[in-house]
This record gives C-alpha cells, sequence and structure tokens, in this order.
C-alpha cells in the first residue's frame, strides 16, 4: 500500500523516523511550505461545514480562555453556527468536533492518513476558530493531539514528555498545579493518574505558521492561543487499549464452554459469609487455569490476535450499530401508514410497548392529541454512570452514539443517537443505583449486531427472546449495569 499522504504530511520527517522517535513517545513540530495544507481545509470549507452542522452531527462550542486572562479552563458554550461570528467578535475560540462529518473530502484524507499509520482505534477531526489571543488553557488529552495549521498563527506551549502515560480521560490543569479530570469524581482517580506540582515555565514554546503540524502523545500538557486569527485543524486518535482488543479475540475460544457461560456458583445468604466459599474459590481456580492455559497455547501471530487485529483495522461497522465516523440521519423517519383495519380495535398494551416495532409506530400515530405541554421533538433517557468519559467511550464506540453537549462542571454528557430527536443523558454520580426505564434500540440485523457487541466484552442477559412473527429483542449491560435492549421488527 502506498503511504503517498502520510509522507506529504510529515515531510521532511520521515514516517519511519516519526513512528520510532516521536508517535506516543514525544512531541514533535514539523515546520511546513504555507501552501501544504492549501488543498486540505479553508476558512470557506469551515463555513460550508458548519452550516449543516445539526444535520451532520457536529457540535460546535466555544472557549473564552485568553491569553492575559483566567488560567483556569472555562465551561463551553454550545452553540449554533449563526452565531460564530458574533463570539469571534466578542473574543473566543470556536470548536466543530466532527468537522469531518461535514466535509466527505476532508473524512477521506483522514481515514486515509489513519489507514496508512495501521492506527486500530477511533479518529476524528476538529476544527478550531480562533480570534487573536484566544484558545484553550492548559489541558492534556487521552488522545493523540496532532495539529495542521491552516490559516494565520497559533501559539502553543507543551511539556517535553506526557505527565500521565496513556492517561483514561483528558484533565486540565487547576491553579494549584493539580491535574483534575474532566468528568470525572475525584474519588475515581487512581494512584497512577496523580499529577501534582506542574510547572509551565519548563514548557516549550512554538508558534504553528500555515503548513505547520505539531504532535503531541497523549497526556502531554498544552496550551494554545491565536495570534491574530487563527484556523487550524486537529487530527484527534483515541486508543484501542489491549485489554478490549485481547478479549475480543479470546472471547469466541471462551465462550465455547459451558462453564464460561454460566452463572458465579450461588451462595445461600452471601449477605453473612465473611470469607469466600470453597465452591465458588473452586470455580474460580478452573477458570484461571483455563485462561492461563489458552494465553500460553496463544500465537502471537496466529489467527485469533490476526484476525482481531485485521477486524480492528477495518473498523467495527454494523447494521443499526457503527461506530464509523458516520453522521445521523439527516431527517426523521416517515411513519408508516395505518392499515385499512386499523381503526377497528385498540392495540393492546403487549403490541405498545415493543420498541422499533411497526406496530407500535402505527398505535402511536392512531392516537388523539392528548392536552399537556407543547413538547418538542426531543427525549432525552439520563443514566447514571460512576466514570462519566469512561461511559461515553463505552456509548461511542459500541453503540455509535455521539457525544454532542459535554459539562464536566456538572458531570454530564448528552450523546446524541441515531434516531433524531433522541438523545442519551449520562450523569456521573458517586454511586450507581441501575433501574428505571430501560432503553430500547431497534437494529436491522439483531444478531449480527450481538456477536459484534459480545466481541467487544458486552454482556447479555441470557439468550435472545424471539416473540413470534413480531419482534427479537437481545437485553445487554453497559459498564455500570444499566439494562439496555436491542430489538429487530421481524
Amino acid at each position: 500500500m502506498s503511504i503517498q499522504e502520510l509522507r506529504h504530511l510529515l515531510h521532511p520527517v520521515s514516517p519511519e523516523v516519526f513512528l520510532g522517535d516521536y508517535w506516543e513517545r514525544r512531541p514533535v513540530h514539523i515546520p511546513g511550505p504555507p501552501d501544504k495544507f492549501r488543498h486540505l481545509f479553508s476558512r470557506q470549507a469551515f463555513d460550508r461545514a458548519i452550516a449543516r452542522h445539526k444535520e451532520a452531527g457536529i457540535l460546535l462550542r466555544v472557549s473564552f480562555d485568553k491569553e492575559k486572562g483566567s488560567k483556569q479552563v472555562s465551561p463551553h458554550l454550545p452553540i449554533c453556527a449563526a452565531e460564530v461570528e458574533d463570539y469571534l467578535t466578542r473574543g473566543a475560540s470556536v470548536c466543530a468536533d466532527p468537522i469531518d462529518r461535514g466535509d466527505p473530502a476532508l473524512a477521506t484524507y483522514a481515514a486515509t492518513i489513519a489507514k496508512q499509520l495501521g492506527y486500530t482505534g477511533r479518529f476524528s477531526v476538529k476544527a478550531y476558530l480562533s480570534a487573536a489571543g484566544c484558545g484553550f488553557n492548559t489541558h492534556f488529552d487521552k488522545g493523540i493531539a496532532t495539529t495542521l495549521q491552516i490559516e494565520g498563527r497559533k501559539r502553543w506551549r507543551f511539556s517535553a514528555e506526557p505527565s500521565v502515560s496513556f492517561p483514561a480521560s483528558n484533565a486540565v490543569l487547576d491553579a494549584d498545579g493539580r491535574a483534575r479530570y474532566a468528568g470525572r469524581l475525584p474519588s475515581s482517580v487512581q494512584a497512577w493518574e496523580q499529577v501534582e506540582g506542574v510547572d509551565e515555565t519548563c514548557f516549550e514554546d512554538v508558534i504553528l505558521e500555515p503548513g505547520d503540524l505539531l504532535c503531541l502523545p497523549a497526556g502531554t500538557w498544552h496550551q494554545a492561543k491565536a495570534v491574530g486569527y487563527s484556523l487550524a485543524l486537529n487530527l484527534s486518535f483515541q486508543p484501542l487499549e489491549f485489554l478490549p482488543f485481547l478479549m475480543a479475540a479470546i472471547r469466541p475460544l471462551l465462550e465455547a464452554s459451558p462453564d464460561w457461560r454460566r452463572s458465579l456458583p450461588a451462595v445461600l445468604d452471601a449477605g453473612s459469609v465473611k470469607e469466600l466459599p470453597a465452591d465458588l474459590a473452586g470455580f474460580f481456580a478452573e477458570r484461571l487455569r483455563e485462561v492461563q492455559a489458552l494465553l500460553a497455547e496463544l500465537d502471537p501471530a496466529g489467527p485469533e490476535l490476526t484476525g482481531a487485529w485485521r477486524q480492528a483495522l477495518d473498523g467495527i461497522s454494523y447494521p443499526g450499530v457503527s461506530v464509523a465516523n458516520t453522521p445521523p440521519p439527516a431527517e426523521k423517519p416517515t411513519t408508516p401508514p395505518l392499515p385499512a383495519n386499523s381503526a377497528a380495535s385498540p392495540p393492546t398494551p403487549s403490541v405498545i410497548e415493543a420498541e422499533g416495532s411497526g406496530a407500535r409506530r402505527a398505535a402511536q400515530s392512531a392516537m388523539p392529541s392528548l392536552p399537556g405541554p407543547s413538547y418538542s421533538e426531543k427525549v432525552t433517557c439520563t443514566l447514571c454512570v460512576s466514570v462519566l468519559a469512561k461511559s461515553i467511550e463505552w456509548y461511542e464506540s459500541v453503540l455509535g452514539f455521539r457525544a454532542v453537549y459535554r459539562a464536566d462542571h456538572l458531570n454530564w454528557c448528552e450523546l446524541a443517537t441515531a434516531t433524531p430527536g433522541l438523545s442519551v443523558g449520562l450523569s456521573e454520580v458517586e454511586k450507581v443505583v441501575t433501574g428505571g426505564a430501560t432503553l430500547t434500540f431497534g437494529v436491522t440485523d439483531l444478531e449480527a449486531s450481538r456477536r459484534t457487541m459480545e466481541a467487544l466484552g458486552v454482556i447479555f442477559d441470557g439468550p435472545t427472546e424471539v416473540i413470534h412473527d413480531y419482534v427479537s429483542l437481545a437485553p445487554f449491560f453497559d459498564l455500570d449495569g444499566n439494562r439496555l435492549i436491542l430489538a429487530q421488527e421481524l
């Protein structure tokens, strides 16, 4: 495979040197000619993309971090395309994420670069449009941040090496020099994530000119402010960690045994038991021996790991649930017409409760207009989670949702789904209590979706239930035990 685009992006640094000396290791600034990225993006391309940000699923937000302002990272405010110029005039930096959803050529370019890097994680492209002196205060990212300066100039200050290698989530630098992880409670931060006493006076200082590239490893502290006007792109690479990758490879081998599909052994009066019962400890010991034997026999270059790697390279995409960089539907689906005899008898409760069914949609369209509030065409279903950042990644990578609004100071995130008007809200709390409303997502091929999700380590609540000639249902759990359902019309 040719890597022409990658060589052009990194020139004069070779891809071999880039991967060997800098990628995931230390920052690198690569100056380039002013017209290097002229073919790739422009302010006109930015305006065209954000003009359809709602239907394309592009989140627009502004930051009020300024060169001579507070060092604290300010809350980001979601805006619409019509407000961009006004906020720039007032002194702000606008982020469009992911901008490639509104620019097919840019999306193709980013996918090409990721493929030529052999990158197995997720990637996206953000665009940053900044007024003079505006940008973002000191923070670090979970993923690798590769900035392409398109127009204008921007001053970057960054640490010489990552402060936390491969962090679990983004973090901002508080006034006391400590890392505060975005969307997480202090009680969730592990010892290896603790950072104190960051000295910003030791940061490197670089002004990016049009055509320049700056690549920062995950966990590298940095801040960026425009010198005059600035337009830049950021190619963000989110890692595919080895543990879920390994689970995807070995899970089919383990679940062939009924001992790996069964529940843990039952324990009478478990609440009063102080030590692990012998039969349960024996069950654990047997499973551990089987895992150890499997791992000892697993060939690093064999079909299991090679197949999982190839699947990761190609990306995971299947009907109804996708983690590819594809926008949500642009228009609301058309409600199917009622059958001719639908008014003869009202639908039964069992028909109405089955999510995603044609009968349910038809029944809803036949319901009379009821008194009450004037509803908008939006529903947000809220779930409580223990670690917001990890749950956001789970919902994006497993179900293909997209974070459209995130308020870290409120420990809150709203994610767009593939259904227009329906979003999922995640709220981080100290103690998760599962239960309440169950979200049901319609898919076109339930068994294919289930196989792919199980390969990602998703736990399903028993076998798929088939209601004859009506619907198939497959309940599963998220990271915090919230029960969700996949449904396919029959």
